[in-house]
């Protein structure tokens, strides 16, 4: 990532940190990173794309080389929004895991004019809601504190323990971003109610899922009752990692996506 360019952008008072593979006329992509993740837990993917797309891989407040403060769903897509018409880079392309998926949903329901279409993985998205209880507030902290203290090789090592089949360049970042992340990034952290948004997003959508994460098939199906216009896709052989567990199944769901824009199939 040498030839890679970094910066950071003031958002409501919080220093948001971003990395970014060129300037120029490509099509620009964001890439809005999940819990405990940074923006370059993006690499392997920025590394397949950036032939063809100008891409920008966000810290969110609370991770990464960003400063900290409250992460509301709606706070997460102004981040994205202020970077996006700070850069000059609309429309774009936002493709988002986990919570960046939440966040990249409420950037395209909320700025729905800086976007031209969004790629879900995974978002945290559930029939029952799941807000942190002090106790799991509690455990985050202790994982973020047994983090800090592991050398780089005993982190990798953990890593690599609990994520056997992870390509080995994932590990690096996934270990620098588990010991930049703040120690109150889950207490700050607000989801809100994910299906209140989705009627609001008017931008061509795609949910990706799998066997092994967070969104199933109920929830597939209710996301679609409340916006026709997102597409779902199973990935196989993943979990709530999609690109982690299964890149290449990833990397072509998302191929057809972008260049179809139909919205009237399921793969």
């Amino acid at each position: 990532m040498s030839q890679w360019n970094d910066g950071n952008i003031d958002c409501n008072g919080v220093s948001v940190h971003f990395y970014r593979t060129g300037s120029s006329d490509k099509p620009n992509l964001i890439l809005s990173h999940g819990f405990t993740d940074n923006g370059l837990c993006w690499s392997r993917t920025a590394r397949a794309l950036e032939d063809r797309f100008d891409i920008i891989m966000v810290d969110a407040r609370n991770h990464g080389l960003s400063g900290a403060g409250p992460a509301q769903i709606e706070t997460l897509a102004d981040d994205l929004a202020t970077i996006i018409k700070t850069l000059d880079l609309a429309p774009v392309t936002a493709i988002g895991h986990s919570v960046g998926g939440y966040a990249v949903a409420g950037l395209s329901a909320y700025h729905g004019q800086l976007v031209s279409q969004m790629i879900l993985e995974d978002p945290p998205w559930q029939l029952v809601s799941s807000q942190a209880s002090p106790s799991r507030e509690q455990g985050f902290r202790d994982y973020v504190e047994m983090m800090a203290d592991l050398s780089t090789a005993e982190a990798v090592a953990h890593g690599k323990s609990l994520h056997p089949n992870w390509h080995e360049d994932e590990f690096e970042p996934w270990v620098q971003s588990n010991k930049q992340v703040s120690f109150n990034a889950m207490s700050l952290l607000n989801l809100g109610d994910w299906q209140e948004l989705l009627p609001h997003i008017q931008v061509p959508g795609l949910l990706l899922y799998a066997d092994g994460g967070i969104v199933n098939s109920a929830v597939v199906k209710l996301v679609q009752e409340l916006n026709k216009g997102i597409e779902a896709c199973k990935v196989a052989d993943a979990g709530h990692n999609l690109r982690r567990e299964n890149f290449a199944g990833f990397l072509q769901a998302i191929e057809v996506f972008m260049q179809s824009h139909n919205t009237s199939k399921n793969c």
